[in-house]
């Protein structure tokens, strides 16, 4: 977006309204990025095919690391594999 439109409808200076829009962008509440030559503001949307992907790549993860516990668990109580207490046992004394 070419800043005099931004100039005209928030009533700021040139310089003022850059640094504000750096500001803004630095600390994450604006994707963009700033052409000071020619004075424009170039949005950046996220390719969300791409994000997509990376989200299902890591829930696939997720779910093959609980599985994964899930059937060493399994294993462990079939074999009767179970750790006790270091405290010494009243019952059996």
């Amino acid at each position: 977006m070419d800043f005099f439109v931004f100039l005209i409808l928030f009533h700021f200076l040139s310089l003022q309204l850059e640094t504000e829009l750096a500001a803004l962008i630095m600390e994450g509440s604006i994707e963009g990025r700033i052409d000071s030559f020619n004075k424009v503001l170039y949005a950046r949307q996220a390719d969300q095919r791409a994000t997509t992907f990376e989200k299902s790549i890591e829930i696939g993860d997720q779910y093959l690391r609980a599985t994964k516990a899930l059937v060493l668990r399994v294993n462990m109580l079939k074999a009767d594999f179970v750790v006790r207490s270091s405290k010494p046992d009243i019952m059996r004394s």
